[in-house]
């Protein structure tokens, strides 16, 4: 059985094959895994699921319990470290963060 077979929507087929996701890669990723993947957002990946486990009785693997999956770096913006002093007025008088 190939990625062809599966009866998806296709945004859901065009995710896999793009990323070139076949199969047993597939059945190999974990949901957080195949939800990282560009183009699989929520929808996406819960109709993947949806469809190996309805049609074909297959399920994605679940991280071991107690691990977190990797989380992405946080972005440049650090709200805590920022303080009240770095809060001017601009010439307008409306104040900036």
């Amino acid at each position: 059985m190939t990625i062809y077979d599966l009866s998806l929507s296709a945004r859901a087929w065009n995710c896999l094959f793009n990323a070139g996701i076949d199969l047993p890669k597939l059945l190999q990723m974990t949901p957080c895994e195949l939800f990282r993947t560009k183009g699989c957002g929520p929808k996406v990946t819960r109709e993947i699921q949806e469809v190996l486990a309805r049609d074909h009785g297959l399920y994605l693997p679940h991280p071991p319990y107690g691990t977190r999956p990797e989380l992405e770096p946080p972005g440049p913006w650090n709200w805590q470290s920022r303080t009240t002093s770095d809060m001017e007025p601009d010439e307008s008088g409306i104040w900036a963060i």
